[in-house]
């Protein structure tokens, strides 16, 4: 098993418990739309983070961003 395996089986079973705890997904998981959403919203967090460490390390090393 590698590790996106790995990564993707511990997600069902965090969605598989919570779904037996509370009796529902959470509510950003519930629709296809709102999932997109969701993952979008995280893609644009972890892109920006990424974007502005690129930009941060030029500055370090005296290139203009």
């Amino acid at each position: 098993m590698n590790i996106l395996e790995k990564q993707r089986f511990y997600q069902v079973m965090f969605l598989l418990e919570m779904v037996e705890v509370t009796g529902h997904e959470p509510i950003y998981m519930r629709t296809p739309m709102s999932r997109f959403m969701f993952r979008s919203v995280i893609g644009l967090v972890l892109g920006g983070g990424l974007y502005g460490a690129f930009n941060l390390g030029k500055l370090i090393l005296g290139k203009k961003p």
